[in-house]
C-alpha cells in the first residue's frame, strides 16, 4: 500500500469483471488497477469505516459490508477537468500552452489542478510524463511535477487527472517546453559565426586576387 494511504488490514479481496481489484480493508473499500490505489472512506459515503464483504449485483452495482451496516455504490463515471495553473523556473510564468526556458535553469516546477464536485482535491490522483525525459507516466497525488537539468530540445508535458470514481480526464492538459541554450552562449555562437564567415570572405577576396 502507498504510504498515504496508512497502515490498513485486509479483510476481503475481489475483482470485477474489468479485472480491478476491490479490496474491503479496516479503513473503508481500496480500489487498484496495478498502478493506482483509489480508496473510498466514510468522507465519500460509507456506513462503516471497516469493510468486510464487497458484492456486486447484475445491475453494476457494489454492495459494501461493515460492522455499521450496509453501503450502496454505483460508480457514477466522469471526466474531471484538469488544467495547468503555472509554472515556476527561477521566476513565476503564467498558464501557457508553450513556453521557452534556457538550459541554465536547473529547477522547474510544473503545477496543475482538477475539479470535481464529487472529489476531495487530497483524493484527485494525477498522471503525468514530459516527452524525452520521462519513460513512463508517473502518479502522484502533489499537483506538482519537479524536473532538473531539462535537456537540449521540445518536450511535450501532458497530465491528467483521476477522481474517485476512476474518471480520467479527456482530453489531458498540455504545455510545450523548448529548452534553448542560454542567451548569452547563442550571441557568443552567434559573434564566433559572424568571425568565421568574415575571415572566410576576406580569404575568399585574397585568394580571387
Amino acid at each position: 500500500m502507498p504510504e498515504e494511504l496508512g497502515e490498513v488490514i485486509v479483510y476481503f479481496i475481489t475483482a470485477d469483471e474489468s479485472g480491478l481489484l476491490w479490496l474491503g480493508t479496516s479503513a473503508g473499500v481500496i480500489r487498484f488497477d496495478g498502478e493506482i490505489f483509489l480508496p473510498l472512506s466514510r468522507a465519500d459515503g460509507l456506513a462503516s469505516e471497516a469493510i468486510h464483504k464487497i458484492l456486486q449485483d447484475r445491475d453494476g452495482v457494489f454492495w459494501f459490508g461493515g460492522t455499521s451496516g450496509l453501503t450502496r455504490y454505483e460508480p457514477m463515471v466522469s471526466t474531471p477537468a484538469v488544467q495547468i495553473r503555472g509554472i515556476v523556473a527561477e521566476e513565476r510564468y503564467a498558464p501557457a500552452g508553450q513556453i521557452r526556458l534556457p538550459s541554465n535553469v536547473n529547477h522547474v516546477d510544473i503545477e496543475f489542478q482538477a475539479r470535481s464536485v464529487k472529489t476531495s482535491p487530497g483524493a484527485m490522483v494525477y498522471r503525468y510524463r514530459l516527452g524525452g525525459v520521462d519513460s513512463t507516466w508517473q502518479t502522484t497525488r502533489d499537483p506538482v511535477a519537479e524536473y532538473f537539468d531539462l535537456p537540449l530540445g521540445h518536450h511535450l508535458f501532458e497530465v491528467v487527472a483521476i477522481d474517485r470514481d476512476w474518471g480520467v480526464s479527456d482530453p489531458p492538459a498540455r504545455l510545450q517546453i523548448d529548452v534553448h541554450p542560454p542567451y548569452r552562449q547563442i550571441l557568443i555562437w552567434s559573434a564566433m559565426s559572424l568571425t568565421i564567415l568574415a575571415v572566410g570572405l576576406v580569404l575568399g577576396s585574397t585568394w580571387n586576387r
